[in-house]
């Protein structure tokens, strides 16, 4: 009696594995492709947040007049800087901070003017 031994795979079982594989692998590498994505969005959205704070803080902190507020605005790097003032008689300038690179981002507060204005 003579047995048969077949060495290897055979063509099915070869494509059947493809399939089990490419089943599994797609799912997963499309979650990466969207947690990459997720990532470098999270990532713009922290340095926008990081440049409006640090605007509002270095304005807050230098203290704020008529006269700078066109040097306040083109000072600061991707943000945009609106001043105005409810009433001349009102001791606190309304400054809205705004991101140019991460569309949304808004801070508006209110900053007190410098002594002698």
């Amino acid at each position: 009696m003579k047995h048969k031994h077949n060495a290897g795979y055979s063509l099915v079982e070869t494509v059947v594995a493809i399939a089990i594989l490419a089943i599994i692998v797609t799912p997963v590498s499309t979650g990466m492709v969207l947690a990459f994505k997720m990532n470098a969005k999270t990532e713009q959205l922290m340095q926008a947040e990081l440049a409006v704070s640090s605007a509002v803080e270095t304005l807050m902190a230098e203290g704020f007049t008529e006269a700078n507020t066109d040097y306040a605005a083109a000072r600061f790097d991707n943000v945009t800087v609106k001043t105005s003032k409810e009433n001349e008689d009102d001791p606190y300038y309304k400054v809205e901070v705004t991101s140019d690179e991460a569309e949304g981002l808004v801070v508006t507060t209110y900053i007190r003017a410098e002594e002698g204005e």
